[in-house]
């Protein structure tokens, strides 16, 4: 059953995308050794509490998948309390990341008073580990790829993951127990320009034109110095 419930595909209900590693691969860095991480294409999702947990949600789902590889105790644990300190859960705190970002200057109001689902892929489009782009879908099923899906996936448009759930020991944390969502596909539902996500490296939109501006030169500009 174990195997089953790693191979089944899933689909998570319509959320806004967060984060998109779709067209190029992301690469995680230990903050305390600098060492990195195998190259992933990676989505994190936002959703409304009622959409993924509850009966009836791919709550249900994740706690079938930990009643396969632990027993239905633990499964039944886990739905009581998946917050435990030896419980590493797929479904987070949006409330708490949005602290995090806060206390290093980034934006936070999307994750606020919604659960944060991340999911990743070592596999390309075409099933190989490497390069090539995600198997990303626009709203019309047609294929996404770096060259027609920049203004389509962004972060603050909506979309809907296919995801298979794996459950897993945490040996490095003495082996607590986790649960781990690996992508199968992504299909954008939803994008316009107005729901992007403001970003820390453009603050262009604080401002407005000024009347009779020209354009800054292109080149150096000569500085008369004293003496």
């Amino acid at each position: 059953m174990a195997d089953k419930q790693k191979n089944e595909i899933f689909m998570m209900p319509e959320g806004r995308v967060i984060v998109a590693n779709a067209f190029e691969r992301d690469v995680y860095k230990d903050p305390d050794t600098g060492a990195e991480g195998k190259p992933k294409y990676k989505f994190v999702m936002a959703y409304d509490p009622a959409q993924v947990t509850g009966d009836g949600t791919i709550e249900d789902k994740m706690a079938d998948a930990i009643a396969s590889a632990y027993g239905d105790t633990v499964a039944d644990e886990w739905l009581a309390n998946p917050r435990r300190a030896d419980r590493i859960s797929p479904l987070k705190d949006g409330n708490e990341i949005a602290k995090e970002r806060e206390a290093k200057g980034k934006e936070s109001e999307a994750t606020k008073g919604k659960i944060i689902v991340s999911a990743d892929s070592i596999y390309n489009k075409d099933g190989v580990e490497g390069p090539g782009g995600f198997a990303v879908y626009g709203p019309d099923c047609a294929p996404l790829s770096i060259t027609n899906g920049a203004g389509i996936l962004f972060p603050g448009c909506y979309g809907i993951m296919a995801v298979t759930l794996h459950a897993y020991k945490d040996y490095p944390r003495k082996g607590d127990r986790g649960l781990k969502c690996y992508l199968a596909a992504f299909q954008v539902t939803r994008s316009d320009p107005s729901m992007k996500l403001s970003t820390a490296s453009d603050k262009s939109s604080l401002f407005k034109p000024v009347a009779g501006a020209t354009a800054a030169p292109t080149e150096g500009v000569r500085r008369r110095r004293a003496g």
